[in-house]
């Protein structure tokens, strides 16, 4: 390695996304970037040092030997710049924001979002509220919240889009499916879309259900489900080697898209709202979607 080499932030910042995401597109919808400049920031950075950092395998995306050595390193280059710039953002920004959002976004990227926000503004007071997407919705309305990101069927019209997720059937490994009989169902309880969505797709399949299992927690729900108690509805990202989806084109019926979006009235500008709301459009709306108000 040249001791004139200097690693550039963006393509080490790619890198480390797409070694602990193991998906270049998890890694582009994470970055708000498209597939192809990750794809590019990551073969610069190889050719910078000279090593294959990534095995593209057929089942997933790990780090080489030389990429191992590296992430460590990288992880602590990115968080010292990412603290240092931000410190020289901080602002003197004082008030109050209430904010709202569901139990597994707060466990992902959203408390990385959080986080940043408190660094750069240390004068707001952040009260964030965990709940169901119903509730948090009521609340904003009832003006006990002054937003929220909620998950919402697509195509209804209630706030500024952020990102879309398919819903999907899934089972634990080896769990199985008896069409003869209602199929038991691990659900989040009667207030959650998921539930709502399965409960209606299988009645238009004319094929009946029961809930097995009730469970306001995602650790519980997952438990559950890779426990084999009974199939579930999940996004994408919920999926791992205890959790698997059910094909589409399988057994039983398509579920639909669903549509998370932040939810509330137009913050007026320059107020802690309004520059909390900037900040969940920059880093959470998914590339090719516009942060837009829906009509």
């Amino acid at each position: 390695m040249s001791n004139s080499m200097r690693l550039e932030i963006p393509h080490l910042r790619a890198f480390v996304t797409v070694a602990r995401l193991g998906s270049f597109t998890r890694a582009a919808e994470r970055l708000n970037l498209t597939q192809s400049a990750i794809s590019w920031q990551v073969r610069r950075l190889e050719e910078r040092v000279g090593h294959l950092l990534l095995d593209r395998a057929h089942d997933g995306i790990r780090p080489t030997a030389h990429g191992r050595d590296l992430l460590g390193d990288a992880e602590h280059i990115l968080a010292t710049h990412d603290r240092a710039v931000d410190k020289l953002r901080r602002s003197d920004l004082e008030g109050r924001v209430r904010f709202g959002c569901a139990e597994d976004l707060i466990a992902e990227r959203l408390a990385a979002v959080l986080s940043r926000f408190r660094r750069l503004h240390p004068g707001v007071r952040l009260e964030v509220v965990v709940d169901a997407s119903a509730t948090l919705k009521d609340r904003v309305e009832a003006r006990d919240l002054d937003t929220a990101i909620i998950q919402q069927p697509s195509g209804e019209t209630c706030g500024r889009h952020l990102w879309s997720e398919q819903a999907l059937w899934v089972r634990g490994p080896g769990t199985a499916i008896d069409m003869s009989a209602p199929l038991p169902l691990v659900t989040f309880g009667s207030a959650c879309i998921y539930r709502a969505a399965a409960s209606a797709a299988l009645a238009r399949a004319g094929l009946s259900w029961f809930p097995v299992l009730e469970c306001f927690s995602i650790a519980g729900v997952r438990t559950a489900i890779a426990a084999g108690i009974g199939l579930g509805v999940l996004a994408g990202r919920h999926l791992d080697s205890s959790i698997e989806a059910i094909a589409q084109d399988g057994p039983l019926p398509r579920l639909p898209e669903n549509d998370f979006v932040l939810t509330g009235p137009e913050p007026e500008a320059g107020t802690p709202l309004a520059i909390l709301t900037e900040l969940m459009l920059e880093e959470l709306t998914q590339p090719g979607q516009p942060a837009e108000v829906a009509a």
